[in-house]
């Protein structure tokens, strides 16, 4: 008999919708049956697209007050909506995502008994380094109290379930990590750069945990010194975006690509792929690079770390040391040799430890106990 599995999230965007639809994807569906309810204002056209495509594989509850912000009134509407979804649904698997969604879910879950409670955060609030030590605490404080009405944390990675240690968010035997996953690639045609350009690339919205300006600075850096390089940031957000427009308004060299529906193509076009973020939980824009054979320079911040070994398969950097990643960016640029040996390194590291088919196996390890 198949369990009934309901996932909860409040966004649907970047990497958190990728990660969902290769759940909804991937999941055996001799095993299981997948529900999902999402925050309808926070679910981009790539998701509705795929809801679209699949109604009569899986179960949609779209909710309408299921938002990012904090609100009272709506959050007790959601808590109230979930509480309905689960009696019509009947999961014996409430799985939430991301802080939001992992509040009102959980709570929601309090007054519905028939169930395991899983929760995945995709990176705490207490990771970000531009919050303040209060906020810090008072979030640790939540995230420990929701964490007495979890059966299993599931993080994506090991500096993230390091974070909900050190806030005793949870007790190590009830978490578990599980390192997202690619699938393999379609091999595609290489482009034609019989001129010499190299190109480095980036995909990632623009907030402040992605450190557009030290991605900025580092290409007004790179381009100076490099007339055949060029270096593009896809992806779309407000933080910092004007600002970023107009600085490159007259440096033809460095490209804004907007949003980009196919991934591949993008990394197609790439030689190395750059990371300036701030905090993260586990990429999604780094794993497809390494899947599409690309060496890596990215700031040495959870995550990140544990997709780059330095030297291996890219070079890591402190955060918001745009010199040093500027001179690692200029090695890569100048030493061909160096740049395909990093190149198969991160395809093999990507085979060995970051394939879809291993995180979708562990899932359903967790799942089933």
């Amino acid at each position: 008999m198949k369990r009934k599995v309901l996932l909860i999230c409040e966004t649907l965007s970047g990497g958190v919708r990728k990660h969902i639809i290769d759940i909804l994807q991937y999941l055996s569906e001799e095993k299981f049956e997948i529900a999902i309810a999402y925050g309808k204002r926070r679910a981009d056209q790539l998701f509705l697209e795929f809801e679209h495509k699949n109604k009569h594989r899986f179960t949609f509850y779209p909710i309408d007050t299921l938002v990012r912000e904090i609100n009272l009134l709506q959050d007790l509407r959601t808590i109230l909506q979930l509480n309905r979804i689960m009696k019509d649904f009947q999961p014996e698997i409430i799985h939430c995502h991301s802080s939001k969604a992992g509040g009102a879910g959980r709570l929601a879950a309090l007054f519905y008994k028939s169930r395991k409670i899983f929760y995945t955060p995709h990176g705490y609030i207490m990771q970000y380094p531009y919050v303040t030590e209060q906020k810090r605490q008072v979030f640790g404080l939540i995230e420990k109290y929701l964490g007495y009405i979890t059966d299993y944390t599931i993080n994506v990675s090991e500096g993230e379930q390091a974070v909900g240690l050190r806030y005793d968010v949870f007790a190590t035997h009830k978490s578990e990590v599980i390192y997202n996953g690619v699938e393999e690639k379609e091999p595609l045609e290489e482009p034609d750069k019989k001129d010499g350009k190299i190109v480095i690339g980036t995909l990632a919205r623009f907030d402040q945990a992605k450190d557009p300006e030290s991605f900025l600075e580092i290409a007004k850096l790179i381009v100076s010194r490099n007339p055949n390089v060029e270096v593009w940031w896809a992806g779309e957000g407000e933080f910092f975006k004007e600002q970023f427009l107009e600085a490159i308004r007259h440096i033809p060299q460095i490209k804004y690509c907007g949003f980009v529906r196919s991934i591949d193509l993008f990394l197609k076009e790439i030689d190395i792929y750059l990371s300036t973020s701030l905090h993260e939980a586990m990429p999604y824009s780094i794993l497809e690079a390494m899947a599409m054979k690309k060496p890596i320079v990215a700031s040495n911040v959870e995550g990140n770390n544990e997709l780059v070994d330095h030297g291996y398969n890219g070079y890591l950097y402190p955060p918001g040391n745009t010199e040093e990643a500027t001179v690692w960016l200029t090695k890569l640029i100048h030493d061909e040799t160096e740049m395909k040996r990093l190149q198969k390194n991160s395809y093999q590291l990507f085979k060995e430890r970051f394939h879809i088919k291993n995180m979708i196996q562990r899932l359903e390890q967790v799942y089933q106990r």
